[in-house]
C-alpha cells in the first residue's frame, strides 16, 4: 500500500504543501532556498496539521508503517471528504482510477489495486486505527506533498490548465498522470538506474523514487510543461473539462513511452567463402528514437506524433533523429534548443527551415533566458502560473521601443544566457567546412532581408565586407520590416 504514497493525488497536501506558497509566506524569491530549506518549511506545516490525527488515530505502541499512505487520506478525510470519495467510488472507466491502472500495465487486471483503493476508500471515509506513527512521518509526508508524482500532477494542472473549482475533473486527470509516472518508474532501466542510488540495502523503493523526484525538482519540472501545454492546447478556447482532458493525456503519454525496436540486416559470410547472408536483427531503443515509424515492444505500433509528442517533453526521448522528414512543418523547440546537422543542406531557406524547428515561440532557450533573468533579479515568488508571471515580468522591462517579438519569440540575455546552438561535424580539410562557410554568408543575407540576422553571423559578415558606419546604415535602409503592429501608435 506504501507505493500509493507516489499515486494517489491528494488536495490536502497539494494545497497546503504548495512550494510557491511556502516560499512566499516567508517571504523568499526564486531560487533562494535549498531543497533542505523547503522541507524544513514543509515540515513544520505537516507537523501542525497531522498532531491532532496522531493523537485520534494512533492507538497502538507498535510502530505502524501504514501511517505512510494513510496521513492523507485521513487529512483529506477531514477536508475535501465529498468529493475525494465521489471519485473513488466512480466505476465511469474515463474516471475511476482502477481502469488508468488496467491501461498502464496488465499486471493490475486481478483487480488487486481496485482492493487497495476500496481500502484508501474506507480510511478516507470511517478513518483506520493505526500503531504508533514512524519517527520520519513528517519528514516523509512533507516529501510526499512536494514531490508525489501524483500531488505535482495535480498542483500544476491548478496552476495553469484549471482551478480548485473544477477538483472532480482534476483528480482523475492527476491519477492518470501519476500512472503514466508508475510505468516510467517500474521499469527495469529505472529501477536499475534509482537502486544504484539508494543510500543501503533496506531503503524503500517507493521512498528511493520519492527522494528522486524531490532531488529533481519534478514540482519545477510539471509546471513548465503545464504552462507550455496550457498553450499548446490553447486553454482559453477550450471548455475546461476538454483542456484538463488533452493536458492530462499529453503528460501521461510523454512519461509512457513504450519501448521501440527498431530493426535492420546484417550481412553474414557464410562458411568457406560461398558468399553472405542476410539476418534480419533487432535493436530495443528507448532513450533515443529515430523520428519515422516504429514498433514498440507490445502492441508492434509506434506512430511518428507519438515519439515527437515526447520529445516535446521533459522526459524521454531525449536524442531525437530524422532525416529532411523533420525539416519542415514539426516544431521541436519546447525542450531543445540545439541542433546536429548530419550533413548541409544546398541553400540557406532549408538551413533556416531545420533551425526554425528550435526557434519559436516560448523555445527552450528563450525560456532558460526568462527563468535566468527572473533569478538574478530576485523576482517575487507569485503562487499559482510562475512561468506566465516571469514571462509578464520580462515583457515589461524590455526597451521601449521593443515589440512583442520580446520575449517570446526573443529573448537574449547576457554572455551566459542560452543560445540556439548549431553543430556541424565537419572534418578539417573537408568539403563540408567551405560549404558551411559560403552556406552562413548566404543565411545572413537572407536573414537580414527579414531583419532577423543571427547577430554572430550577422557581425562576421558585416567585418568582412563593410568598413564605414555609412556604409552599415545604407545597409540597413532596405530590410523588410516584418515586426507586429505597434498597439499605442500605430502601424510602424
Amino acid at each position: 500500500m506504501n507505493y500509493l504514497t507516489l499515486l494517489y493525488p491528494s488536495p490536502t497536501l497539494a494545497m497546503e504543501l504548495d512550494p510557491l506558497a511556502l516560499l512566499a509566506e516567508h517571504h523568499l524569491c526564486v531560487g533562494s532556498t535549498s531543497e533542505g530549506g523547503l522541507v524544513r518549511l514543509a515540515k513544520a506545516k505537516v507537523a501542525d496539521l497531522l498532531e491532532p490525527i496522531v493523537r485520534e488515530f494512533g492507538v497502538g505502541d507498535e510502530t505502524d508503517a501504514r501511517w505512510y499512505w494513510a496521513a492523507a487520506a485521513l487529512l483529506d478525510g477531514q477536508s475535501h471528504l465529498e468529493v475525494v470519495a465521489e471519485w473513488l467510488d466512480s466505476r465511469d472507466d474515463g474516471v475511476a482510477w482502477a481502469s488508468f491502472a488496467r491501461t498502464t500495465t496488465k499486471a493490475d487486471a486481478d483487480g488487486n489495486f481496485a482492493e487497495h483503493i476500496s481500502f484508501l476508500g474506507t480510511a478516507l471515509n470511517e478513518g483506520i486505527k493505526l500503531g504508533k506513527p514512524p519517527e520520519d512521518l513528517y519528514e516523509v509526508v512533507a516529501k510526499i506533498g512536494l514531490a508525489s508524482p501524483a500531488v505535482v500532477s495535480l498542483r500544476s494542472l491548478t496552476r495553469t490548465i484549471a482551478t480548485l473549482e473544477h477538483l472532480p475533473l482534476l483528480l482523475p486527470a492527476a491519477a492518470q498522470v501519476a500512472m503514466g509516472y508508475r510505468t516510467m518508474f517500474n521499469l527495469p532501466e529505472t529501477i536499475s538506474l534509482l537502486r544504484g542510488l539508494q543510500s543501503g540495502e533496506e531503503t524503500r523503493y517507493w521512498e528511493t523514487v520519492l527522494d528522486y523526484c524531490l532531488h529533481g525538482n519534478l514540482q519545477a519540472v510539471a509546471d513548465e510543461f503545464a504552462h507550455f501545454l496550457g498553450d499548446a492546447v490553447g486553454v482559453t478556447a477550450l471548455e475546461v473539462k476538454e483542456a484538463i482532458r488533452q493536458a492530462a493525456d499529453a503528460m501521461s503519454n510523454s512519461v509512457s513511452l513504450r519501448t521501440a525496436s527498431l530493426e535492420f540486416d546484417e550481412l553474414v559470410e557464410e562458411e568457406e567463402g560461398k558468399g553472405f547472408e542476410i539476418k534480419e536483427r533487432r535493436v530495443r531503443c528507448r532513450y533515443g528514437l529515430r523520428f519515422g515509424e516504429g514498433k514498440d515492444d507490445e502492441d508492434g505500433a509506434m506512430r511518428a506524433d507519438q515519439v515527437r509528442a515526447a520529445f516535446n517533453s521533459p522526459f524521454r526521448p531525449f536524442v531525437l533523429a530524422s532525416t529532411s522528414l523533420g525539416q519542415e512543418g514539426l516544431d521541436f523547440h519546447p525542450y531543445c534548443h540545439s541542433i546536429y546537422h548530419w550533413n548541409l543542406p544546398a541553400n540557406p531557406v532549408d538551413l533556416e527551415q531545420r533551425e526554425g524547428r528550435i526557434n519559436r515561440y516560448k523555445g527552450h532557450a528563450v525560456r532558460k533566458n526568462v527563468a535566468m533573468a527572473a533569478i538574478k533579479a530576485g523576482a517575487p515568488i507569485a503562487v499559482g502560473d510562475l512561468w506566465g508571471e516571469m514571462f509578464e515580468a520580462a515583457r515589461v522591462s524590455r526597451p521601449p521601443e521593443a515589440n512583442d517579438l520580446i520575449p517570446y519569440w526573443l529573448y537574449e540575455s547576457d554572455e551566459e544566457g542560452h543560445k540556439i546552438n548549431r553543430y556541424v561535424p565537419a572534418l578539417p580539410l573537408s568539403r563540408e567546412l567551405g560549404h558551411m562557410e559560403r552556406l552562413r554568408n548566404s543565411t545572413v543575407s537572407y536573414r537580414m532581408v527579414f531583419g532577423q540576422p543571427r547577430q554572430e553571423d550577422l557581425l562576421a559578415f558585416l567585418e568582412s565586407r563593410y568598413d564605414s558606419r555609412e556604409q552599415l546604415q545604407d545597409l540597413a535602409k532596405c530590410r523588410i520590416r516584418l515586426a507586429p503592429p505597434d498597439v499605442a501608435g500605430g502601424l510602424e
